[in-house]
């Protein structure tokens, strides 16, 4: 067998271990390679790995010639989802539950800490391992957003996060927002509300809701809305209604226009606080 054969059957054989322990942080498996590559006694040297979606690319040289770099690549195994830390756990059910319970106030991190460690001790007798890993790897914090973030590593070594709503107010469904559209469509410009509206999950720091002109549809984030009255969130919706009906009737829709200025106050909606549409608010009064 060639030289190069028998350095290609070594990284080969390093690698497959890798995928047998499916592991998928790729700092880990740098880390694996490099102290499995230690102990052996070879002139095969490890020096980086990569990775690139679903597979790994390793990077190696010889400790006889510095200048031969050569590069193995090799596919990561998917460990099966009932396997998961995850799934175990339970923690989809977990967040399920949690993001439809009403909190008050005061609620914390630290709170929302405690409430994912009581579900997980459950469970701690049936799944101990699982159980045992979830701990050493949570981390419960605030995305920049402000948007509450609970991590946590799979066994592989995989990069997990959830993120559940802290609940402040039950909501509104998307029946009461259509319901409320059919009715200030017709109340306020005598026309049916063909307009889509849809929730996203998407955490949205300093807006509620979103009118997209090119899909004629409002957004709402579950988030947000999770968090206001729903006296808040049907202003919200009443402001978007204004965007779309100007923007459907081929007129100017935008915050900072005066004609979407005057619809607003028209039918009582509150207007954006951008600093733009302040402005342009302030320029409006001016002139009338």
């Amino acid at each position: 067998m060639s030289e190069v054969n028998i350095v290609e059957e070594y990284i080969s054989h390093l690698c497959s271990k890798i995928q047998q322990q499916g592991l998928r942080d790729v700092w880990l498996i740098s880390d694996k390679l490099k102290e499995r590559n230690s102990n052996d006694d070879c002139d095969v040297i490890v020096l980086h790995v990569e990775k690139v979606r679903s597979a790994c690319q390793v990077y190696y040289g010889l400790k006889s010639n510095p200048s031969a770099i050569g590069r193995y690549d090799f596919k990561l195994k998917s460990n099966p989802k009932s396997e998961s830390v995850c799934a175990l756990l339970k923690l989809k059910e977990w967040e399920s539950v949690f993001s439809s319970t009403i909190r008050d106030e005061q609620y914390t991190l630290n709170d929302l800490r405690l409430d994912v460690a009581d579900w997980v001790e459950k469970l701690k007798n049936v799944h101990l391992k699982s159980h045992n890993h979830f701990f050493e790897t949570l981390k419960v914090y605030l995305h920049y957003t402000g948007q509450p973030i609970v991590s946590f590593r799979e066994q592989n070594g995989e990069l997990k996060k959830i993120k559940p709503i802290i609940r402040k107010h039950k909501g509104v469904t998307l029946d009461e927002l259509y319901e409320f559209g059919k009715e200030k469509s017709l109340e306020f410009w005598n026309r049916d509300f063909t307009c889509k509206i849809t929730l996203v999950k998407t955490y949205w720091k300093d807006q509620l809701g979103v009118y997209y002109p090119d899909r004629e549809t409002i957004a709402f984030s579950e988030h947000m809305n999770a968090t206001q009255s729903k006296k808040k969130v049907l202003d919200t919706m009443l402001h978007e209604m204004v965007h779309w009906h100007l923007h459907t009737s081929g007129k100017e829709y935008d915050d900072e226009d005066f004609g979407f200025i005057e619809e607003c106050l028209r039918v009582g909606c509150g207007l954006s606080q951008s600093s733009s549409a302040r402005r342009a608010y302030v320029m409006y009064k001016s002139k009338t």
